[in-house]
């Protein structure tokens, strides 16, 4: 049985995907150029001796357009620096349009999905929480719990309404298999109320959100975060049992993907490489709360 004490699990995440701590303004300037990313996802595939692309060449993307729209409604031109925060108030984000589909990078990333779309390909979507803690300094954030929990409630909404427009372009450049995760934002992190009132809540939301347009596409959840939605009761699983044997995760995500009843799955980690898979698991939402 899942319990809120067995949701910690060491994700096995891939090295070279993790953020540095500087970017420059001509590394920022290549993510809206897409022949510049063509090549930044070729070399990441040659790195981590895989053949499986993955998109947007920047992990937390979001984050960073996000930042981008806040610098230009500023008028300046600032570069997001991880760790160094652009934002202190929640009413810095619910005062601008949110619109990153329309942004150069997501832009350049929908092309390259046009491009790399008949191979193996992976969209990496950070939850709305996670992009918000990105940036906004954790001690200006989780005060919001208690002290601005309806602005806290829209914010993430607004970050999540954003985001289902931009996969949605995703899905119709080709795109058939999407990973979300909240790294930030786990059960474990947060704590059982505030993941089930404020971060579940938002992840449910941007689920139920891009559920539309999942027909031939399927989201794999990170092990974490699933576990996280299982045990607040806000997503059920059942055992899916293939027809024949995949060769890797991967092909177990897209014979899922052919299905249009099933939309998420979920409870392993999307880097799994064990060959010779019969089954897995489908994720589905119940919003029947069990804490």
């Amino acid at each position: 049985m899942l319990t809120y004490q067995n949701a910690d699990w060491n994700c096995p995440s891939i090295e070279s995907r993790k953020i540095i701590s500087h970017l420059t303004k001509d590394k920022v300037a290549s993510f809206s150029e897409v022949e510049a990313v063509k090549e930044m996802v070729y070399d990441l595939a040659e790195e981590i001796g895989d053949k499986r692309y993955i998109l947007p060449v920047w992990q937390n993307m979001e984050a960073l357009i996000l930042s981008s729209i806040l610098a230009s409604h500023r008028g300046t031109e600032e570069t997001w620096i991880p760790g160094k925060y652009c934002m202190t108030s929640l009413d810095e984000l619910s005062e601008i349009p949110l619109s990153m589909a329309s942004h150069p990078m997501h832009r350049a990333t929908l092309q390259a999905i046009s491009f790399f779309k008949n191979e193996p390909l992976i969209l990496e979507v950070e939850s709305p929480f996670t992009i918000l803690s990105a940036l906004m300094d954790p001690m200006d954030l989780f005060p919001c719990f208690m002290e601005e929990a309806v602005g806290l409630k829209s914010v993430l909404h607004r970050i999540a309404d954003a985001q289902v427009d931009s996969i949605r372009q995703a899905i119709e450049a080709g795109c058939r298999v999407i990973s979300l995760a909240d790294p930030v934002g786990n059960m474990n992190m947060v704590g059982e109320k505030y993941f089930l009132e404020f971060v579940g809540e938002s992840e449910l939301y941007l689920m139920k959100s891009m559920d539309p347009y999942l027909d031939k596409a399927i989201v794999h959840i990170c092990k974490k975060t699933s576990q996280s939605l299982l045990i607040a009761g806000l997503l059920s699983q059942e055992m899916y049992h293939g027809s024949e044997a995949c060769e890797n995760y991967y092909e177990m995500l897209l014979s899922m993907a052919s299905d249009p009843a099933i939309h998420y799955t979920g409870m392993t980690c999307i880097h799994d490489r064990h060959p010779n898979l019969t089954d897995s698991v489908v994720l589905k939402i119940t919003e029947t709360m069990r804490l």
